[in-house]
């Protein structure tokens, strides 16, 4: 074996070990669980899959239009930016979603036409689903609210307060004492009936 192999054979681990340290990147998730932002957040997102889809799809179905018409209308200019149909793509992408990075500009007039099209049809299927998807986070992040303020307020009383701090009413305790009672007082009363 040559040491421009072994080099390479090394670079390719090493590559494969940066990867795999990324994916130590997803423990950020589990943060979900004490954060009710962040619980409100992963239900919108389950529960507004359809909005979700369809705005991808009208995205998508956007991207393909436009970048085509473009791509068409600019590839004959020799001065045109629009080398290839993924930069059609690109632009139509980027124009869609109102980032308009500038890079890629259309320069004929009807690219430009397709171009303000473009950022107009993008601005309004972004804008449709958004509202559905905010009211639906905004519901469960109020609900997540909710659910932890009761949680305090029911925390001393049920027994689930943090180790170290006292209670003045836990609810097993006294259920608990008040059966142990129940049934001294009834083993009691039988033994007396009995005898």
């Amino acid at each position: 074996m040559t040491s421009d192999e072994e080099v390479r054979r090394i670079g390719q681990f090493f590559r494969l070990l940066r990867i795999v340290k990324m994916f130590r990147i997803v423990r950020i998730f589990k943060l979900a669980r004490h954060s009710g932002a962040l619980k409100a957040l992963g239900k919108t997102m389950k529960n507004c899959y359809r909005e979700l889809g369809m705005l991808f799809l009208f995205l998508f179905m956007g991207v393909l239009i436009f970048s085509s018409l473009v791509y068409v209308f600019e590839n004959d200019d020799p001065d045109s930016t629009f080398i290839t149909m993924l930069d059609a793509y690109w632009w139509a992408l980027i124009t869609m979603t109102t980032v308009g990075y500038g890079e890629v500009v259309p320069i004929t007039g009807f690219g430009r036409l397709v171009g303000a099209i473009c950022a107009t049809f993008g601005v309004l299927v972004i804008a449709l689903p958004i509202p559905i998807i905010g009211n639906q986070f905004g519901r469960y992040y109020q609900m997540e609210q909710r659910s932890a303020k009761l949680q305090e307020r029911l925390g001393a009383g049920v027994g689930y307060a943090r180790p170290g701090v006292k209670t003045g009413f836990k609810t097993g305790a006294v259920l608990s004492n008040w059966s142990s009672k129940a049934s001294k007082d009834d083993t009691s009363k039988m033994n007396q009936k009995y005898t």
